[in-house]
């Protein structure tokens, strides 16, 4: 009668071991299905941050090809204007060619295409662009340019 005893109290400290042992497992899974379900929502909103940051790397990209076609196209209007210096006369090249010329105080005219020339006597043409021109401060003239 006793070795029934301890028989059964060994049968229920082993079912008692076995439901401990599962519900710690299924805490396990839960805990372990939480993590998972973490960083699967961490990993879908990373992707879609490196999908906007890719969409404005594009837009960026687009903007600096523009911003280096327009450049390509100034830099060639300025080497075009430097090897052929617009000089200030009433006639009339071409209608992107108006040279529109202003009289500073100092005897120069001003172009609209942003450039002075000085009428000095000498057989030599200065050429000064508007940033000089607007930098300096013993010309008081306003550009229109």
């Amino acid at each position: 009668m006793v070795s029934e005893r301890k028989a059964q109290r060994y049968q229920q400290e082993l079912f008692a071991a076995k439901d401990e042992a599962l519900r710690m497992l299924v805490r396990l899974k839960h805990m372990l299905d939480a993590k998972v379900n973490e960083g699967e929502t961490m990993s879908l909103n990373q992707q879609k941050r490196i999908e906007e940051l890719e969409a404005q790397l594009g837009e960026a990209e687009d903007i600096v090809r523009d911003l280096r076609a327009e450049l390509r196209e100034a830099q060639d209007e300025l080497e075009k204007l430097t090897k052929n210096p617009v000089r200030c006369s009433g006639e009339q090249k071409s209608e992107h060619d108006v040279a529109a010329c202003e009289k500073l105080p100092n005897g120069n005219a001003i172009s609209n295409f942003g450039s002075v020339a000085s009428s000095q006597l000498d057989t030599q043409t200065d050429l000064v662009t508007v940033s000089d021109i607007k930098s300096s401060t013993n010309v008081g003239i306003k550009c229109s340019c």
